[in-house]
This record gives C-alpha cells, structure tokens and sequence, in this order.
C-alpha cells in the first residue's frame, strides 16, 4: 500500500480518473488556510447534540475509516496533520434534515387557532441524502508563494481538472494570515480557469470562508484589554464593554462579526466583487466564518488554547458550512448561523452592509 492509499488518496498507480458524486464540494485556498483541519472538524460537528432548527448525520462509505480514524485523533495538543501534498478526496453520505419552511410557518399560525384535532398533528422534517465528496489539495498548487511554491504545471492542471467537476466550491482564508496580495493576484486566474461559457462560475454554490476566526477574536479581544478604556478618548462604548466584563468571550465576539463586512475588511472590494460577478445567475454566493477548533462549550474560550476534556470541543461555522453546501430549498438572501448567503441575481454588486456603532449601555443587560 503506497503512503497515498494510507491517507485514504488516489493510489499512485491508479489512472486520474474525477468523479461526480450527487454532491462533491472542493476546498482550496491558500496553504495554511486550514482546509485539512476543516474536513477533520465534520466529523465532530455531525456527531454533536444539533443547537439548530437542522440535523446532520454522517456516514462513511469504503475507503474513508482513515478519515474517521484521523478525526477521532484530531486534538489541538497532538501533532498537527501533515501539509496536504497530494490531491486527496474524501467521500462520505450526509443526511440532512429540516422542517419546511411554509409548512412551519402554517403550523404556527395553527398553534395560534388552536383547533381541536391540532394535538395529534406532528411535523414532518424533510430529509435529503447525499454522497458528499471533499476534494483537498496542496495550497501551492493553486496559490504558490514562496513559503508553498508550485510543485509542477502538471498538478496544477490535475487539481483545476477534478475542481472542475465540482457542484460547490470552498474558498478557505486564513482570518489571522489572509495573504491578501496573493489572493488578490491568483484568484481571479482560478475563477478564470474554472468558468464556463459565458463567463459565469459552473459551481451552484461558492462559499467563502473565513478561518481560525477563534484566534482573530481572540487577538482583539487581549488587544482591547491591554490597552484598558484610557484610549485618550477615542474609547467605543463596546470597547469599554469589553474592558469592563471580563465575563465577555471571545465566541461572544464571534457571535457578532458581520462575515462580509470582515471580508470586506481583510480582502477589499475587488476580491469580493469578483466573486460576485463571476456567481452564475440564481446560484447561492456564502460569506462566512470558520473554526475548526472552535470553542468550549463551557467558558466560551478558544478550545485550542484550552485542556479541557475532548467532550467540551464545539466547532464554530462547520455544521453550518455542511448545511449551505448541501441544502438546495430557501433560494433567498438569508444567515446560516455566521454565514450570509446570497442568491445571485441582477444586483451590480454584493449587498455589502454598512457599519455601524451599538451603544452597549443603552440596551439593558
């Protein structure tokens, strides 16, 4: 068995041959971007009590125990996985289930009625199952930089080809190191090489995801307490907030983060706008943010700079990400969780909301 196989990848031997399995979704981004330690985190984001109006369930299928067994051993203090050097898949079935929207909303007017015969009526979920494929491949090969150079043309062109095939497409970002220079000069190549006729993106979703989004709060966070309220005046009523309640956490700040606007701050228009441009017309565009470790669940602290049992470990955006991916219902702007999604239409530009300052102390905690 070649070390390829081990990881549960294409053997070397074997003829490159992409699939299309009824719901295959490609991760790229640039190398550091946490596209592995996304994949490992579905795992423990499926498996957890659902906080949610969804459930999720996931089921692996043959050749992917590694995957399973690799998850099972994902722990912040353990050796991190090793730097993805081949184009790997991973294949596993998702079950999906949701209450329907309008069904929901003529049960609750019902509920209001109250007629007689209402308390035998349950409601029935709608359920949908799909194959779920994740491509992951090395970062260099798509964004080389000098810390992750392009390995060949040849693999390069191997990735771009199984992406290809692809209903979804991911785009990690690394929250704390966007390399944004880099970002801003190979994606509109990427976007280019993946479009079909028309010009459009062939993906019926895109998803841009912000990561290790715990450790970009968290750096706010210890910077805001550093400096303390004393800011020569220059002090916002929520940094003073912060300063003042220690029991504020950094999944509180997560919480509140506007995605797009973050996107905004840390990509700039262009990168935004090209996605937006090059989203086919009535597909689903997904600003959102990511942590693989996430937080526990019972401080509300990054969990990987905690040695709290593995039980506490909450993942924070995954369960939502799995879910954008794979619903097809709701074909409307609306938020997942800590993603907004956007159904492409005539719009010039993304709706990019414009910021604005809550006075904390006039809200009544």
């Amino acid at each position: 068995m070649t070390d390829t196989e081990a990881d549960g990848g294409v053997p070397e031997s074997a003829p490159y041959t992409p699939s299309t399995p009824s719901s295959y979704c490609a991760i790229v981004g640039p190398s550091g971007a946490g596209k592995t330690n996304l994949i490992l985190s579905f795992v423990r984001a499926c498996t957890l009590p659902p906080t949610d109006p969804f459930q999720i369930r996931l089921r692996h299928i043959a050749r992917t125990e590694i995957l399973f067994r690799r998850a099972a051993a994902f722990t912040p203090h353990a050796v991190p996985p090793a730097a993805t050097d081949d184009v790997l898949p991973h294949e596993f079935e998702v079950d999906v289930s949701t209450e329907d929207a309008g069904i929901s909303k003529a049960i609750r007017r019902l509920a209001e009625w109250k007629p007689g015969w209402f308390g035998g009526f349950g409601r029935s979920p709608l359920t949908s199952t799909a194959l779920f494929r994740v491509i992951d491949g090395p970062g260099g090969d798509l964004f080389p930089s000098s810390e992750a150079p392009l390995r060949d043309a040849s693999a390069r062109a191997r990735l771009v080809r199984e992406i290809e095939t692809a209903q979804s497409l991911v785009l990690c970002i690394n929250a704390t190191n966007p390399q944004s220079e880099n970002v801003r000069t190979e994606l509109p190549l990427i976007l280019s090489e993946l479009s079909g006729r028309g010009g459009s993106l062939r993906f019926a979703r895109v998803l841009l995801l912000l990561t290790q989004i715990d450790r970009a709060a968290e750096r706010f966070l210890d910077a805001v307490r550093r400096r303390g309220i004393d800011l020569n005046g220059s002090a916002t009523c929520a940094t003073r907030y912060l300063c003042k309640h220690p029991q504020a956490t950094t999944q509180n700040i997560c919480d509140l983060i506007d995605p797009v606007s973050l996107a905004h701050d840390i990509l700039g228009d262009s990168v935004l706008h090209n996605l937006w441009s090059m989203t086919a017309e009535g597909s689903k565009l997904g600003i959102g943010l990511c942590s693989a470790w996430g937080f526990d669940r019972k401080t509300g602290a990054p969990f990987a700079n905690t040695y709290s049992a593995i039980s506490n470990w909450l993942p924070f955006g995954v369960r939502e990400t799995l879910y954008f991916l794979l619903n097809d219902g709701e074909p409307c702007d609306r938020c997942i969780g800590p993603i907004r999604q956007f159904v492409k239409d005539r719009r010039r530009t993304l709706p990019i909301p414009s910021q604005f300052e809550i006075h904390l102390e006039e809200i009544h905690l």
